[in-house]
């Protein structure tokens, strides 16, 4: 069962935050409209079980609400700590096969607050 989350879609938001873009909150929109597309669909849903629904459905959950839960985990984590989160990361699985556990196992071991809402809300 392979489960996708999409941090590229993620990562052109903060391309465009970092660049003072104009589009950033027009980019923003689109992806929380993607995100709402697919409210109450689990992001640890495997690619099969998301793409039954057809190749919107998979964009809107993996791409608009992948790029959401990271944007609301950094915005309750501040942009320093989640980067800091994400180096310890890229550190300990780099060159390894991950899951989105490994990712939630960090998340929950290194944020200095609570972030079981926002996970609960993504990941079920």
């Amino acid at each position: 069962m392979k489960q996708v989350m999409d941090a590229a879609a993620f990562s052109v938001g903060m391309c465009f935050e970092a660049a003072d873009d104009e589009y950033s909150e027009r980019y923003w929109l689109i992806q929380e409209l993607q995100a709402n597309a697919t409210e109450g669909a689990a992001l640890n849903c495997s690619y099969d079980e998301a793409a039954q629904y057809g190749t919107l459905y998979y964009g809107n959950l993996f791409y608009g609400r992948g790029a959401i839960s990271l944007k609301e985990l950094r915005d309750a984590l501040g942009q320093d700590e989640f980067l800091s989160i994400l180096s310890d990361y890229c550190k300990t699985y780099a060159y390894e096969t991950v899951t989105m556990q490994d990712l939630l196992d960090i998340l929950r071991e290194k944020a200095p607050v609570d972030v079981e809402d926002i996970i609960s809300k993504y990941i079920f």
